[in-house]
């Protein structure tokens, strides 16, 4: 998971103080391509826990990692990516 975690492409959301969803925006990947039983995405579970390179890693800061000048502001990605999985965890589980 390391490549992943220092990609400038992973997104991350943390709907819950103690989960982290990621998915990958290189690889055109939302929030609903995220397992929520594993927390990661397709790209993610491949680049990242499997450990294969990705062709397309960008070394930096995730979009979603809050500006040191500005803490308080979050990315349009971030907010509407935590309230779409807020969502779908408040819904029963079939």
């Amino acid at each position: 998971m390391e490549q992943c975690l220092g990609c400038a492409y992973r997104l991350f959301f943390k709907p819950l103080s103690d989960e982290t969803f990621t998915c990958c925006f290189v690889w055109e990947e939302t929030v609903e391509d995220i397992n929520l039983s594993t927390g990661v995405s397709p790209a993610i579970q491949r680049y990242g826990v499997k450990g294969f390179p990705c062709g397309n890693f960008g070394s930096g800061k995730s979009i979603c990692e809050t500006p040191a000048s500005a803490p308080f502001t979050l990315h349009p990605i971030w907010v509407a990516g935590e309230k779409n999985l807020l969502n779908k965890l408040s819904r029963p589980q079939v």
